[in-house]
């Protein structure tokens, strides 16, 4: 009992030390790439590039449905790479996690 009532201050205070849930925690990123007319682009490989020094990198290939996922992403802004055979695109976006849609102009 009297361990605990010891641990009762630091377990309050853990809170305020580890900030906003989720602050820097890594979660999932799941997107789609689309063309103009919502048509899905299969095998499309998207590349995510962090824009400060210490930059994140991340690369994925879309699915059959123009669908793909980045386990363990980290939000920020990030140039944002999409080929697809002979096509590219490159855009700029800041990304936080959770559902994100593409669209290339072809």
């Amino acid at each position: 009992m009297r361990a605990l009532a010891r641990l009762r201050p630091m377990l309050l205070a853990a809170p305020l030390l580890l900030g906003p849930a989720g602050a820097a925690w890594a979660q999932d990123l799941i997107g789609t790439v689309v063309g103009p007319q919502s048509d899905p682009k299969p095998s499309a490989r998207v590349q995510l590039v962090g824009s400060n020094e210490a930059s994140q990198r991340y690369v994925a290939v879309t699915d059959h449905a123009g669908r793909f996922r980045i386990a363990d992403f980290h939000a920020g802004e990030y140039l944002v790479r999409i080929r697809q055979g002979n096509e590219m695109h490159e855009l700029v976006e800041t990304l936080s996690g959770g559902e994100v849609s593409l669209v290339v102009p072809w």
